[in-house]
């Protein structure tokens, strides 16, 4: 084993993690458009008469702000859903 591997082997493991990039072509269009954008994500635990967690209802938000001030939000169950939501209430 190299001494680079060492090195490797023994770093604790949040120096290790890597920030996941965003892919998203509608997200970089409305950004080069003038937009700016920011996604958030909110969960809703449901639960039955007892308090056991039944279903979790997951939200993606996306938020956006042009530079002549229009704003909007737009909500949906994926990412990839709420670019295409905003993709196309940007395009209004």
């Amino acid at each position: 084993m190299s001494s680079m591997e060492t090195v490797a082997l023994h770093q604790p493991a949040a120096t290790r993690l890597r920030v996941r990039r965003v892919r998203n072509s509608r997200r970089r269009a409305l950004e080069a458009a003038g937009w700016r954008t920011w996604l958030s994500y909110h969960e809703n635990h449901r639960r039955d008469a007892t308090g056991r967690m039944v279903a979790i209802d997951e939200r993606w938000v996306v938020e956006l702000e042009h530079v002549d001030n229009r704003t909007f939000v737009v909500e949906a169950p994926s990412p990839a859903a709420a670019w295409l939501a905003a993709w196309e209430q940007a395009r209004r």
